[in-house]
């Protein structure tokens, strides 16, 4: 698909012809009128605050609505979109701010405390500050609500605007800060070609039409939520559904909405399609029906045996796609047709060009191992202000995506392994330098190393090795209410070792398979912890990471940051070791407050 200037706006007018659904987020629906005018009014907004086209726009809110129409809203004016997880710790934040140099910010009061931002010679800050959505009470305030000046209030005062006539594709449509470090952190520039192309290509690998029912509940912030999510729905006039967060607890409801809502597809990571495959134990033709296309398994790799028990199981194709946040979402594709949907591989490049090359940067032959290189229009502009990142990542117009594999007999391209270090778990790139540089800024550390310990479901779950300094005390504790300051809760590391010293190679690095045979002992349970003690609340202190004082039966998993679906099954297989018991994947999903745990072990022990 050739992007022109013209692309852009005539897509967004496509769109705009739609009069039915445009995102649901459980109880709320935001129409296509609606995305319409609300972007003409934020069209309005932007040039009365001299906010122009290439002019960056950093933006950070827990409100799905707010964020989907903000974000869009800035790409249809050609401004650039540099979204920021409400999650991010202040020193991310900041020092993802201050590499940006964006001139505009916005971000929820409670955001904005958090962070310390503040307004001053070079960058004007906003508070977004959130009323109802919907319902009565909107219509009983809406009065009060339109005399506002607050933001985004006031956007309700402001006449349309027609948006602008022509866009440079080559600019950046969005900046999306991926894995690094606080002292470096990395922005990838994706430009209005690459995205409208690559979106282009994902509805054509889909078979995406106006008909089209995506169910995809990702992260907003990562680029399988955003991209996989609002905006292919925008390019296809089509509907997203985006009704609760993925919980364990939610999967029985994720296939009440699937039947409901007539889901044509359904994007997830392959942990989630580890969780579906394990719990979902009845009304397993929910998907074989005459709606339902494919399942999309994206941002990890998704392992052969899963992937032919699913589609027994369910009898639903999976598309397994692969790509980066460099490459927009996919470049890779596995299905839908059958020349391509080889279990267990990655399947062929789709309107791209891949090949594998070795380190004599020679092209390899059929069956050799070797880096996977990409080119082609959905690659990044490159990333912000890192001209080292930038020279390291291309060679020429070819970019080396750092995951090792080989292309079959078949054509089709494997994943065997990756060169770069990164830990992917649950679906999510950590950065194991970002968590180590945290460590190391407590007093009472003298050397840490973080890395991936391998696990079935998970792929990889995020580990810590520290080693204490002199005369110093440090507990598990401690460290992790320390990285909860600095880091998302999906960063903190789920194992912690203290160790007396670490393993350094004569390159000065740390060896980090030494790392792992060093703590390998230690790994006595699913949840890296050998404590015996026969106590409840002992156990889920430790597997949650909370002081036992803040516990009580009434503690929600849904109102737990804490307590997300990693933690879930290390809490049940702690309860199993401990208990001696076993727990049915129906009493797995039913647990949604402590109270539910305990009943099902207290049970289980009386019988």
């Amino acid at each position: 698909m050739d992007i022109l200037k013209s692309t852009v706006p005539a897509i967004f007018k496509k769109a705009f012809l739609r009069k039915g659904k445009f995102i649901v987020f459980g109880d709320q629906l935001l129409t296509y009128p609606e995305l319409q005018s609300t972007i003409a009014r934020y069209t309005t907004y932007f040039r009365q605050r001299g906010i122009l086209q290439g002019d960056q726009v950093l933006f950070s809110s827990a409100n799905e609505r707010f964020v989907c129409l903000f974000y869009i809203s800035l790409i249809a004016n050609g401004i650039t979109a540099v979204f920021l997880d409400p999650e991010s710790g202040a020193d991310r934040a900041n020092a993802i701010i201050n590499h940006c140099k964006a001139r505009f910010i916005f971000a929820d009061q409670e955001i904005g405390e958090a962070w310390n931002l503040e307004s001053n010679d070079f960058r004007e800050v906003t508070s977004i500050h959130h009323g109802p959505e919907n319902g009565l009470l909107q219509k009983l305030l809406n009065r009060k609500r339109q005399e506002s000046s607050t933001f985004p209030a006031c956007i309700d005062l402001l006449p349309a605007s027609d948006l602008p006539e022509e866009i440079d594709p080559l600019t950046d449509a969005y900046i999306l800060f991926t894995s690094g470090t606080t002292s470096a952190p990395k922005g990838v520039r994706i430009s209005h070609r690459a995205l409208f192309s690559h979106l282009e290509t994902l509805s054509k690998v889909y078979q995406l039409n106006s008909n089209a029912r995506i169910f995809n509940n990702l992260m907003l912030s990562h680029s399988d939520g955003m991209v996989q999510g609002p905006l292919l729905a925008l390019v296809n006039s089509a509907t997203l559904f985006r009704p609760f967060p993925f919980t364990i607890q939610r999967i029985e409801d994720s296939f009440d909405v699937i039947y409901r809502e007539k889901i044509t597809h359904w994007v997830m990571v392959p942990t989630m399609t580890g969780l579906v495959y394990q719990f979902k134990q009845n009304d397993t033709d929910t998907l074989n029906n005459g709606s339902f296309q494919f399942v999309i398994s994206c941002g990890g790799k998704l392992e052969a045996l899963l992937w032919q028990q699913f589609e027994e199981k369910f009898k639903a194709m999976i598309i397994n796609g692969y790509g980066l946040t460099e490459t927009v979402a996919g470049g890779l594709f596995a299905g839908p047709d059958a020349e391509s949907h080889v279990i267990g591989t990655i399947g062929k490049p789709v309107d791209c060009e891949a090949r594998i090359v070795g380190e004599d940067l020679k092209e390899k032959k059929v069956g050799e191992v070797g880096e996977i290189w990409l080119r082609g229009s959905l690659l990044m502009n490159g990333y912000l202000e890192s001209p080292e990142a930038n020279k390291a990542a291309w060679s020429g117009d070819w970019f080396k995506t750092g995951d090792l594999g080989y292309v079959g007999e078949d054509g089709c391209f494997r994943i065997t392994g990756r060169k770069k270090l990164v830990i992917i778990t649950g679906g999510i790139n950590v950065s194991p330098e970002e968590i180590t540089e945290v460590l190391h800024a407590h007093r009472a550390v003298k050397e840490a190393v973080t890395f991936g310990v391998e696990d079935p479901l998970w792929g990889e779950i995020v580990a810590s090795a520290i080693v204490v300094r002199e005369n110093q005390a440090l507990s598990r504790e401690e460290i992790v209410a320390h990285c909860r300051k600095h880091l998302e809760e999906n960063k903190v590391p789920k194992n912690i070792f203290f160790v007396e010293d670490l393993p350094y190679g004569r390159s000065g690095k740390v060896i980090i398979n030494e790392v792992r045979r060093m703590v390998a002992g230690h790994l006595v349970s699913e949840s890296g912890t050998n404590h015996k003690e026969n106590d409840f609340m002992a156990a889920v202190s430790r597997i949650l990471q909370m002081p036992a004082e803040s516990l009580s039966l009434d503690l929600a998993a849904e109102d737990t940051p804490e307590w997300d679906s990693i933690s879930h099954l290390f809490l049940i297989a702690e309860m199993e070791k401990i208990f001696q018991i076993e727990i049915s994947p129906v009493e797995v999903m039913n647990i949604n407050k402590l109270s539910d745990l305990l009943a099902v072990v207290e049970n289980k022990t009386l019988r």
